[in-house]
């Protein structure tokens, strides 16, 4: 996760004041990550944490911030820490756009990939039925996207053990395919 949210750094970061301090801080501290200097990461991007919370307590910056703290402390083995940081990143998207709006999936992503590392499948599961449940709220036709988290969903249910549920899950998506046709983005 950390690595993908360089790129997206400079692209939501607007320039100049506490946004381009913002950006300084929450660079440095995804370097820092990427050299393996935890102990600085985790200054840097709590800098960018104090930065975004000053400037705008509810903003994306907010979001990204917290993202990027949670991955450090899940690398260094604060995993309460880290989930505590996850769920306040959905939060906060939520509170900012709504549940359904797309901008709360790469919070709750992050948070689904943070539970599957730690082999938490029932969070993930969780996460990953929310996040489906949202893609459907907002279109009326299933997509590629609703398609691709039924099957998601079917094997981490395979990774439980529960077949019944991951056949669900994968009946479910057939059952879109045919409905919709492969026209739904598979």
């Amino acid at each position: 996760v950390m690595t993908a949210m360089v790129g997206f750094v400079l692209w939501v970061t607007p320039a100049g004041g506490q946004g381009a301090d913002w950006e300084r801080a929450t660079t440095a501290g995804i370097r820092a990550y990427q050299e393996k200097r935890f102990d600085e990461a985790q200054r840097r991007l709590t800098e960018a944490l104090k930065i975004a919370e000053r400037a705008q307590p509810r903003s994306f910056h907010l979001v990204l911030s917290l993202i990027s703290l949670a991955d450090v402390a899940r690398t260094v083995g604060e995993d309460a820490d880290a989930e505590r940081l996850h769920r306040r990143a959905i939060s906060v998207a939520e509170d900012l756009n709504g549940r359904h709006h797309p901008s709360v999936e790469l919070p709750r992503q992050a948070l689904a990939v943070f539970s599957l590392i730690k082999r938490r499948y029932a969070v993930t599961v969780e996460a990953y039925e929310q996040i489906l449940g949202s893609a459907q709220a907002r279109s009326l036709r299933p997509g590629a996207d609703e398609i691709r988290y039924m099957n998601v969903l079917a094997d981490l249910e395979t990774l439980r053990g529960r077949y019944g549920e991951a056949e669900r899950w994968s009946r479910r998506a057939l059952d879109h395919i045919k409905l919709w046709g492969t026209d739904a983005g598979v």
